[in-house]
């Protein structure tokens, strides 16, 4: 019993609304402690929906009601071990002394922390007080700190300060230059135990600005699995030092996401970096503001991929369809956003199509650019030939998300073999027609369950008129058997 329990939660902590959850919890004092313990002991920040369980901090009056309440507690009040706290620069002082408060009690017991500074926060101040709390986590496993302060580049001046997390196994920084996450990366986390890491600068140094001490740091990691790298196209060069770091570390790299606007690259340093982890990488992912500088030399690197299974991708119809059909591995899953001038359906039905034995999940954006127009005017553009030929080359299809929708949803019944079905329209008219839909099948419309036997929710977003307005609505269905 208990091994089934442990089997089944993480895939029940997805599906499940946190209310959905929490009722079970209570079905009896078993299954309650089973379920905290498997959320507990086999839980990641990307395996799991952690905003879900996280106990959220954002004013002074939710940090006094915790307290309060929590005052002789005995032992872990935290459900998912998750913590986030939202500093502001208001009654700052306070506020830090109330969680430093809470965190003496109970600090231990997180596993989870998200810390978001509000903009131009006292840079003492966040420094002294990210030591003191973190002093208090011995335990925590993945970190998140979100900040755009002013004058941190005095960390260079505060070395060897922070305590080791030496159980951290997830890093995420937002932060103002590269110096500052280094100095986090280097003083809090293990190199034999971090295994993902994500980097995403708001401001850089820019011109680029070479630091050998910081790729020396990253080049001891070497257990690293998943790097992320975000930011505007000044990251683009630091882009590489971070593979050329994570390759001299002989890190087993499976996930790379990066996300940069057009800037100067040098592509043959770029192909050959990502070419270190071709026997590893298992899923890529990258949004380029159109992706110009990904060239022909990077998609015929790419498709000799063998390991590749997810590739999410925001570019150009000129770069993603040469990628989809020479692709050489057999995809699962597949996420796309893509800009086209004129989109031949036919081809792109043909192109899915060699996947057809394997894409299980399939996320799809089409966007048509008129470059006639300045700026250039973006129309959506996905319909039911578009379906069809989606529906006539998946036949193992199980997950659909169609993003950007400007028409109707009536051809979805050809997807006999759907678990799962989301889409967000942008027009009143094809919105209401899909709320219709949605009803009919809340209402177990036998004609639509007949064709549809495997769906097991399907979920829509759209607009509705109100008094002249034009409001947002989402309608969701979970099918109960």
């Amino acid at each position: 019993m208990l091994a089934n329990i442990l089997q089944v939660a993480p895939s029940l902590l997805n599906k499940l609304p946190k209310e959905a959850f929490m009722n079970l919890r209570e079905t009896n004092v078993f299954w309650k402690q089973q379920l905290d313990l498997a959320y507990q002991t086999h839980s990641s920040p990307e395996t799991l929906p952690i905003s879900k369980l996280t106990s959220k901090f954002e004013n002074m009056g939710q940090l006094d009601e915790f307290l309060h309440d929590m005052e002789s507690h005995p032992g872990n009040p935290l459900l998912g071990r998750s913590l986030s706290f939202l500093f502001r620069r208001h009654n700052a002082q306070e506020f830090l002394r109330k969680v430093v408060h809470l965190m003496d009690r109970f600090g231990a017991h997180v596993h989870f922390m998200n810390l978001h500074y509000e903009e131009n926060y006292d840079p003492i101040r966040f420094k002294t007080g990210l030591n003191t709390i973190l002093r208090t986590a011995p335990n925590l496993q993945g970190l998140t700190i979100k900040a755009v302060l002013d004058q941190l580049d005095e960390f260079r001046d505060y070395q060897d300060v922070l305590p080791k997390l030496a159980r951290l196994k997830c890093l995420k920084v937002s932060s103002t230059t590269n110096r500052v996450i280094f100095a986090l990366l280097s003083q809090l986390c293990d190199p034999g135990t971090l295994q993902q890491l994500t980097l995403n600068p708001w401001r850089m140094y820019y011109p680029y600005q070479n630091d050998p001490a910081a790729i020396a740091t990253l080049a001891t990691f070497s257990n690293l699995q998943e790097l992320e790298v975000g930011g505007t196209h000044a990251a683009l060069p630091y882009l590489l030092d971070y593979l050329e770091a994570a390759a001299m570390a002989g890190a087993p790299l499976k996930v790379l996401r990066f996300s940069c606007a057009n800037g100067l690259i040098d592509v043959q340093r770029f192909i050959c970096l990502v070419g270190n982890f071709k026997e590893f990488l298992e899923h890529l992912s990258f949004a380029a503001n159109g992706g110009r500088f990904l060239s022909n030399e990077f998609v015929m690197n790419v498709v000799t991929f063998p390991k590749l299974k997810q590739l999410s991708s925001e570019a150009l119809e000129e770069v993603l369809m040469p990628l989809l059909q020479r692709i050489q591995s057999p995809l699962n899953k597949l996420n796309m956003k893509m800009v086209t001038e004129n989109l031949n359906k036919e081809v792109f039905g043909l192109t899915l199509g060699r996947f057809k034995e394997t894409l299980k999940e399939l996320e799809l954006q089409i966007r048509f650019h008129w470059y006639r127009y300045d700026p250039p005017r973006v129309v959506m553009q996905i319909n039911d030939e578009v379906y069809i030929r989606i529906t006539a080359n998946l036949p193992q299809l199980r997950v659909l998300k169609l993003i950007d929708v400007d028409g109707s949803l009536e051809s979805i019944f050809q997807f006999s073999t759907l678990k799962r079905f989301h889409a967000k329209l942008v027009g009143v008219e094809y919105s209401t027609q899909a709320f219709e839909l949605v009803e009919r099948l809340v209402q177990e419309s036998p004609s639509i369950w007949q064709i549809m036997s495997t769906l097991q929710e399907i979920s829509v977003e759209g607009y509705i008129m109100i008094d002249g307005n034009k409001e947002q609505k989402t309608v969701t269905h979970v099918r109960e058997d």
